[in-house]
């Protein structure tokens, strides 16, 4: 008797024979090809493989597919000539259709009516290729990831091909992307696009240098480099957010550019968006602004991007729990900002918004900027260096703190109720009105300037003065200047308050005078010589016509007169008369004890250094006697 075998062996059999055609059923209900299509099969281990057509002279492969989904056992793309070992399919042997050569860009196009589900990995075989899945049905990512591909790109626009056959953009009108909890993994993919007309974020998207999002009606360059909003007919539903990152989501990236074009459509995030080594963009727009690179090659450590809105309803939202965060700096423009959660830019922080509402934290380890129309802080703005605000209206209930610089706020109204502060410069408030129930503080100088100045709070400076100056202004609480002054300048001014400042400073020591140098002795002067008698004169020296100082006697030194053109004797009696040798001819002396020619003449200067007497008995180019005159001839 023949012993038959155990009946679950039979069945076990059974089903081990059958798994190939199982496998195969359940690709063929994944994958379905429209005609022109790729082959479709399995790897040995049952893996879904797509033998793809040969590319194209751009060295595109272009795949029309009726339905396109990847299921949890994933899916190998046959980019291999020779054959290649796959990490979920194992070996596989080389496409038949690339005798030409393997392709550079694997375009997957759906062309009917199927959503595409992407949830599981796929893996391209052989040469290294830039993937595109286009769907305009919508695509859902939950648990996706892909290997061995330089550039992913999911879209629901049509892909439009140049005259070489290359990948020249997208056309969106609708589609939307899902990405679900378990999220999409391309991590070691350079490049990720998502491009669709709305997306919902609730997982976490990751790529190696670029996560690059696009949402709305538009026409899209597959460089990147351009990028036309379309416009939106009149009877079409416009999504109420065109980016929404769940609270759950995120993108990690080395820089993330998100970007809505569509009027109406805002941007939320509630999760996470990090740029790891570059700059972090927010900007609204409705053309691109080509300040990401595209390059994968350049993006490293490059800026991050996230553009929120184009016509003014748009608003970008930052919800609580949720970060904005760039290892390098945050540069923000939207129309309308909320943030309730955290945004942070390590390098710098700078946001232009016509309407910014914090009620969570903006902070960066540098310089702050805001630019604002309206802006209300209700939490905190803090700045490692120094802060600067602009806006038409500034309310702050929060606290603005400058810890490592100068705060300088320009806006035409402030109120504050809150604190304003600068822990390491000057704070500096410029407005036209001016209202403080709060704390504003400085470590250096604290200055108002406004045209109405309100002051029922504190104005307080630790190491400097307090200067307000305002047509008028009140004071009903406490200014103080610990170590300077209060100053007030105003045409109105009332003060009920208390004003508190530094004692008067102590005068400065008087500096060492040098000690005072002694006089020099007095020369000693040559004792002097006994006048001569005076010589008998038949007559009388007649007095010249106008006596003056100069007729005055003189004592004169015992140097040799003759040479100096003095009287022959060398000196004059105290008559005025020369001595011994009789008069002088004009028959007086002048002080200097030399004769003078025609009586007391008058000096001028002479080229020599010395004076020449003038006839009119007065200085050349003065009306002053000169009191002596010397001749400039000497001997």
């Amino acid at each position: 008797m023949i012993a038959r075998p155990p009946r679950c062996s039979v069945l076990l059999r059974a089903m081990l024979l059958a798994a190939p055609a199982l496998h195969a059923s359940i690709a063929s209900a994944q994958l379905s090809a429209a005609p022109g299509g790729p082959g479709i099969g399995a790897t040995a281990n049952g893996v879904p493989l797509v033998q793809i057509n040969a590319p194209n002279a751009a060295g595109v492969s272009h795949n029309p597919f009726q339905n396109y989904s990847v299921g949890a056992n994933g899916l190998v793309l046959n980019n291999s000539v020779n054959g290649a070992a796959t990490q979920i399919g194992g070996n596989v042997a080389g496409n038949a259709a690339l005798a030409n050569g393997a392709a550079s860009v694997i375009l997957n196009e759906v062309v009917g009516n199927a959503r595409t589900m992407l949830n599981g990995t796929t893996e391209i075989a052989g040469q290294r290729a830039a993937l595109i899945v286009a769907n305009p049905n919508g695509i859902s990512v939950d648990g996706g990831s892909v290997l061995n591909a330089s550039r992913v790109t999911l879209t629901t626009g049509t892909p439009t091909l140049g005259n070489g056959g290359a990948v020249t953009g997208f056309v969106v009108a609708g589609g939307d992307i899902a990405i679900g909890g378990k999220g999409f993994d391309a991590s070691t993919v350079d490049k990720v696009d998502l491009l669709s007309r709305s997306m919902t974020i609730d997982g976490a998207v990751r790529a190696k240098e670029l996560v690059r999002a696009v949402a709305g009606r538009n026409d899209i360059a597959y460089d990147g480099e351009r990028i036309d909003a379309r416009q939106t007919d009149a009877n079409d539903l416009v999504p109420v957010r065109a980016i929404d990152v769940a609270a759950l989501g995120g993108m990690y990236a080395n820089a993330i550019s998100l970007r809505s074009t569509e009027g109406g459509a805002g941007v939320n995030i509630a999760g996470k968006v990090q740029a790891l080594t570059g700059n972090l963009k927010v900007e609204k727009t409705g053309n691109v602004i080509g300040s990401v690179p595209q390059d994968a090659q350049s993006v490293s450590g490059g800026d991050g991007l996230v553009v929120a809105g184009k016509a003014t309803e748009n608003k970008l939202s930052v919800q609580s729990g949720a970060q904005l965060i760039a290892a390098g700096a945050a540069d923000i423009r939207s129309d309308s900002m909320e943030n309730d959660g955290k945004i942070s830019g390590a390098t710098g922080a700078t946001i232009n918004s016509a309407t910014l509402i914090n009620r969570g934290t903006i902070e960066s380890d540098r310089d702050i900027t805001l630019g604002t129309a309206t802006l209300q802080n209700k939490d905190t703005i803090k700045a490692g260096g120094a802060l600067s605000i602009r806006s038409a209206t500034l309310t702050n209930d929060g606290t603005v703190l400058a810890k490592g610089g100068g705060l300088t706020v320009d806006s035409t109204t402030i109120t504050n109720t809150g604190t304003l502060s600068s822990a390491a410069g000057a704070t500096r408030l410029n407005g036209t009105t001016v209202s403080n129930a709060g704390n504003i503080t400085a470590s250096g100088d604290l200055s108002v300037k406004s045209t109405t100045g309100m002051n029922t709070g504190l104005l307080s400076s630790d190491h400097g003065n307090v200067s307000v100056s305002s047509l008028t202004f009140t004071n009903t609480d406490r200014m103080s200047a610990k170590e300077g002054k209060v100053k007030v300048q105003s045409m109105l001014y009332s003060n009920s308050g208390t004003i508190e400042q530094a004692r008067p400073v102590e005068p400065a020591k008087p500096v060492e005078q040098v000690k005072p140098v002694e006089p020099t002795k007095p020369v000693e002067q040559a004792k002097p010589v006994e006048p001569t008698k005076p010589v008998e004169q038949a007559k009388p020296v007649e007095p010249t016509s106008r006596p003056g100082p100069w007729s005055r006697p003189s004592p004169f030194s015992k140097r040799s007169p003759r040479r100096f053109g003095l009287c022959r004797s060398g000196r004059c009696s105290r008559s005025g008369r020369c001595s011994k040798s009789g008069p002088c001819r004009s028959g007086r002396c002048s002080r200097s004890g030399r004769c003078s020619r025609a009586g007391p003449r008058r000096c001028r200067s002479s080229a020599l250094g010395g004076r020449r007497c003038t006839s009119a008995g007065i200085r050349a180019g003065t009306n002053a006697p000169k009191t002596s005159c010397r001749l400039a001839r000497r001997g």
